[in-house]
This record gives structure tokens, C-alpha cells and sequence, in this order.
């Protein structure tokens, strides 16, 4: 299967999700580049990447130097990294295999970043962080990290409730809403795909939130407590 994505051909994998309304796929593409060059990135991370079209597409059009994709399927990354490959793209990305909702995987992910507390890291903080999760939203556990990692910009992709209650808790976390685009994406269906920019805003620490990584509990209680703690003691 081939799609043309920023003017390439782009060689997509059935075994891995591919936006099922190619009549918008390219409108939303657009849009998530525009909110990603509002923050003015060197470095972007793609979360939850899939087969890395967004990846692909802001690569290819020089949205920024460098791109983190991640995903923890095996033939999706396979086929970026194919894509990658075949335009000489491949340079400009740092492709890994991770479980985004696991919260032993994130904090090896944690120490992979190079700054102060960690010099020997190999990732380096992202300017951007575009999060496209699929219609169960974000992992509770990779809330936290993004709210630990404060990066100034978010661009979330996604949609129904999961999408409305990931940008909300985002909010209590301390990002503010700048953008928001909803996409009739799925004819026949009250559900709309949306792309969000957030902003960080909170200088500070965050009131509401608990200690990470989680210990267990469910959605209901997760921003009560004290402030977050990182790396765990």
C-alpha cells in the first residue's frame, strides 16, 4: 500500500494502523505541522507513532532537526524506519521500541535523556511532543511523564472522551490550551478526531498531582495528592 505523504510515496504496512479517512489524512498532517512550528522545535518527540506518518511528513518537509519516534509495534516502526531509509531521512530520527504505558519502561526512557542529572543520556529533550494515542487516550502512567518532563509544547491528537479527558488533566497539570481543530473524521459518528496544542505554563511544581511512577490505584483518584516526585526514591 502506497500513500503519498508531503509529496513522497510512503509505503504503509496492513499489519499496522493507518488513518482510516485518507481524505483528511493530509488536512491533519497540515495542521499538526503548523501547531509544531509554533514552538519553534530542534527537537520533537512523536508518542504513540504508529508507522510514523507525522514523523515522515514533518522530516520531510524540514520541520525540525531531529525527531524521537515511538511505538511499541514492531512491524510499525519497521516500516518507518523502511520509509526513513528509502528518502535519506533516516539520519534525522531515533527510532524506539516502547511500551508508552509502562511505567518501569519510562523511567529507563527517563534516563536515556541527556541533561544535568543524567549527562550520559543519548535522547535529548524534546521541544515538541506530539501525542497521537488512538481512541483510549494516554496512558495514565505517560501523563505523569510528560508533566515531568514539562515540555513546552504538547500537540495531541485524538478523539471522543479519551481526548476531552487527556487535554483536562493535562490542564490540572499545568498546560493551557492555545489551539484546537476538531476533524470530521468519522462519517455517521458523533465522534470527531481533534488536534490540540497545549502550552506549558506552571512554573512551579503541580498541586494536584502524586508521586510517579504510580502506585497502583484507579483514573478516579490519579490528581489527587501531593506533587509529583521523580525520579522514585
Amino acid at each position: 500500500l502506497v500513500h503519498l505523504i508531503a509529496g513522497l510515496p510512503f509505503r504503509s504496512t496492513p499489519e499496522a494502523f493507518f488513518r482510516p479517512n485518507l481524505l483528511l489524512s493530509d488536512a491533519i498532517l497540515q495542521r499538526v505541522a503548523a501547531d509544531v512550528a509554533c514552538g519553534r522545535p530542534k527537537v520533537i518527540w512523536d508518542a504513540f507513532c504508529g508507522q510514523g506518518c507525522l514523523t515522515f511528513a514533518l522530516l520531510a518537509e524540514r520541520r525540525c532537526g531531529h525527531i524521537v519516534a515511538l511505538d511499541r509495534s514492531g512491524p510499525s516502526l519497521a516500516a518507518l524506519r523502511d520509509n526513513l531509509e528509502e528518502h535519506g531521512l533516516a539520519e534525522q530520527a531515533s527510532i524506539i521500541t516502547a511500551d508508552l504505558g509502562s511505567p518501569v519502561e519510562l523511567r529507563l526512557l527517563r534516563a536515556r535523556l541527556l541533561d544535568d542529572e543524567f549527562p550520559g543520556g543519548d535522547l535529548l529533550r524534546p521541544d515538541v511532543l506530539i501525542a497521537d494515542p488512538g481512541r483510549n487516550g494516554m496512558p495514565k502512567a505517560f501523563r505523569r511523564f510528560v508533566h515531568e518532563m514539562q515540555v513546552p509544547t504538547v500537540v495531541y491528537v485524538g478523539s471522543g472522551l479519551a481526548a476531552l479527558k487527556d487535554c483536562a488533566l493535562l490542564q490540572k497539570r499545568g498546560y493551557e490550551i492555545e489551539a484546537f481543530a476538531p476533524y470530521d473524521a468519522y462519517p455517521h459518528q458523533a465522534r470527531l478526531e481533534v488536534v490540540v496544542r497545549l502550552r506549558w505554563r506552571r512554573g512551579g511544581g503541580d498541586e494536584e498531582g502524586e508521586s510517579w511512577p504510580p502506585r497502583g490505584g484507579d483514573e478516579a483518584g490519579e490528581d489527587d495528592g501531593a506533587a509529583p516526585s521523580w525520579p522514585p526514591r
